[in-house]
């Protein structure tokens, strides 16, 4: 009524600092009804149904370059090791070399070589769970992968999250990137849009996983900011809400071990560190318990979606 709602006017303009919550509480049961069903049909969609093939397609078409002494060999190239590659059917690869860098920032060099082990674990491992947000990728040597070039269109993270039929993507997107130690996701051009809006997650070469973890640095890394609840007020526009996850994300999830992280990296033709893989067992360990109380504090109908 007129009074709630002054009430809560009031605590905007006061900015009170329990104002995440009341705007969660109140609006995200109104998203989940409007966007229930698209949601799933996102989530059941995988990149390469964009560019018309199925997994088994795109697979059998990257994997004709292994054993090839230069697979960017009359490909284009694009930035450091990376190089555009025509495959048959009208389809493209991706060529991604093992590449190191110096760049400037913040008055001193950083020197980064980017990691083409973590490109192949994370389309296993997005399969794995369901998340469907990776394209196909193949190892064709120590050095060298190929990924399926996805018809889909660079888009901003602020951008994806300000509408709310992204929110599911956009959740299991941080699941991978977080396992992962993925340091680069709001560089511009690493997610993508293809034209039916379905979300595509490119770029984990430069992941880091560490055994080491702050449980409120992954609550808010898993929360979605910008995200436009309030469509009709003009004060207090965008703002932060939980993740939004498929139960059958979250059951793969909560099955995730040690064997079957080892199996993971054994069908990309990878190996791991120990440290690494005790990185990805901690922070699968303190997502799922951040899942858990914000099920307790909105509703499990509300975070974990059928």
């Amino acid at each position: 009524g007129i009074k709630e709602s002054s009430r809560y006017i009031w605590k905007i303009a006061r900015r009170d600092p329990n104002l995440n919550k009341l705007r969660v509480k109140r609006f995200l049961p109104k998203v989940n009804a409007e966007y229930l069903a698209l949601w799933k049909d996102r989530a059941a969609t995988n990149p390469e149904m964009a560019n018309g093939i199925n997994t088994e397609e795109a697979l059998a078409l990257l994997s004709q370059l292994k054993g090839v002494q230069k697979s960017e060999e009359g490909g284009v190239h694009v930035i450091n090791g990376t190089y555009f590659k025509d495959l048959h059917g009208g389809q493209e690869a991706v060529i991604k070399k093992a590449f190191h860098r110096s760049a400037m920032g913040e008055s001193r060099v950083y020197h980064v070589t980017n990691d083409i082990r973590f490109e192949v674990l994370a389309f296993h491992l997005d399969r794995f769970l369901g998340t469907n947000l990776v394209p196909p990728v193949v190892r064709l040597n120590q050095d060298t992968i190929a990924q399926l070039k996805i018809s889909a269109s660079p888009i901003t993270m602020k951008k994806a999250a300000r509408n709310p039929a992204n929110l599911m993507d956009l959740s299991h997107l941080k699941i991978l990137d977080i396992l992962l130690g993925n340091v680069d996701r709001e560089m511009p051009g690493n997610l993508l849009s293809t034209e039916r809006g379905k979300l595509v997650g490119i770029d984990f070469d430069l992941c880091y996983p560490s055994p080491w973890a702050v449980p409120e640095a992954v609550e808010h890394h898993l929360q979605i900011e910008n995200v436009l609840l309030e469509p009709d007020r003009k004060v207090g526009k965008y703002g932060a809400t939980p993740g939004i996850f498929s139960r059958q994300v979250l059951n793969r999830l909560r099955i995730l071990d040690r064997e079957k992280i080892l199996g993971l990296a054994q069908e990309g033709e990878i190996e791991l560190k120990e440290k690494e893989i005790e990185s990805l067992l901690l922070y699968r360990q303190l997502i799922l318990q951040r899942v858990e109380e914000w099920k307790k504090q909105y509703g499990t109908e509300f975070i974990e979606i059928d």
